[in-house]
């Protein structure tokens, strides 16, 4: 089994077109702290611009929201509500020690778990207004008070984030923006989780979902037991990894520039069919998973890149971890043209020293 061209071919990293809902709807969830970049990780698989997904966005089609690990996803619409049931269920237990340490109630998290959908009940709101209502009745707001209770209220599935009011995400009640919510059962819920995961990350392991998913061990192997033989199960040096029956594109694109905390690098464990051990720390700078946005020829990590915006162009600084041949080099400014479309302006390249 060819691990790598196997998950670029899951991945939908083979230059094929889709509309940003497809690519959301086969990933299931991908990580999303930064706006700009988890746009562009759905555009280099959609082959979009950026219009396309905020339009996607603004129609309701998908959503950010804290489905697992208690970290921000865009995920379909549909599947938010049993995403963040499965998954959230677990990250719950530690919003109560959070809270203590806070210094906030129960009693106060619940009033202002209260205030928040009253006053989200007639359309989106901002963080600052959310902030200010609160205060405006009584609940006084301590360091990281405001973002804490943001937080539980979408991980217990009450809100999610969209559409954009004055440059800033809004909020707004999931049972208002959500309108055809997918309903599944809990094993129904692991099986559909189990399936989706291998069907877009596979080949991967039970310990890479373990990681993706957030959830216990015991659990999500019965979930994988229920998909049957919708999962193939092979051993690669002694490692167990399922994946969906597909074949890998036998036209996959050899570069890709991928944005910050792109599931090709987040979405397992182990990283090592990726990267090379001795770069991590070269991506992931401070150690605590921030990764930064890579380049990956045939499908292995072989630089790190910047951009910067001016008004009328950008420019790109790839700085790779050992020197290029000149055919890749070429094949980097080639790539220039999809980025371009993305960006909707002129697009330069330079190469720094390894």
């Amino acid at each position: 089994m060819d691990i790598l061209s196997t998950r670029l071919a899951n991945h939908l990293l083979t230059g094929e077109s889709h509309t940003p809902t497809e690519v959301i709807s086969h990933m299931l969830c991908m990580q999303s702290q930064d706006r700009n970049q988890h746009l562009r990780a759905i555009a280099s698989r959609a082959w979009c611009s950026q219009e396309d997904i905020l339009q996607a966005y603004n129609e309701g089609k998908i959503v950010r929201t804290r489905t697992q690990r208690g970290t921000i996803h865009v995920t379909s619409a549909e599947d938010a509500r049993w995403m963040t049931t499965l998954c959230g269920s677990k990250t719950l237990t530690s919003f109560a020690r959070r809270r203590q340490s806070l210094g906030i109630t129960d009693d106060q998290s619940e009033k202002a778990l209260t205030l928040l959908q009253n006053y989200l009940a007639d359309g989106p709101k901002i963080r600052k207004d959310i902030i200010s209502y609160r205060q405006s009745h009584g609940i006084a707001e301590g360091m990281n008070h405001g973002y804490h209770l943001l937080c539980y209220a979408g991980t217990l599935g009450l809100i999610v984030q969209w559409p954009i009011i004055d440059g800033e995400q809004a909020f707004v009640l999931s049972k208002q923006w959500i309108k055809n919510p997918k309903i599944y059962s809990k094993e129904e819920s692991l099986r559909e989780l189990c399936l989706r995961y291998f069907t877009s990350h596979g080949p991967a392991t039970l310990e890479d979902l373990q990681r993706w998913s957030g959830l216990w061990k015991t659990l999500l192997k019965q979930g994988i037991e229920s998909c049957g033989n919708q999962l193939i199960q092979t051993t690669v040096d002694g490692k167990e990894y399922y994946s969906w029956k597909s074949k890998p594109s036998k036209d996959i694109p050899i570069v890709y520039f991928l944005a910050w905390f792109d599931e090709r690098l987040l979405g397992y464990k182990d990283r090592s069919a990726t990267v090379h051990t001795d770069h991590l720390t070269r991506i992931d700078v401070s150690r605590n998973g921030v990764f930064k946005p890579t380049v990956m020829i045939d499908g292995i990590t072989v630089a790190i890149w910047q951009i910067k915006h001016r008004k009328y162009e950008s420019d790109i600084t790839i700085t790779p971890f050992h020197p290029l041949s000149q055919e890749q080099i070429s094949l980097l400014h080639e790539w220039i043209i999809s980025y371009q479309k993305y960006l909707n302006k002129p697009l330069t390249i330079s190469i720094a020293d390894a």
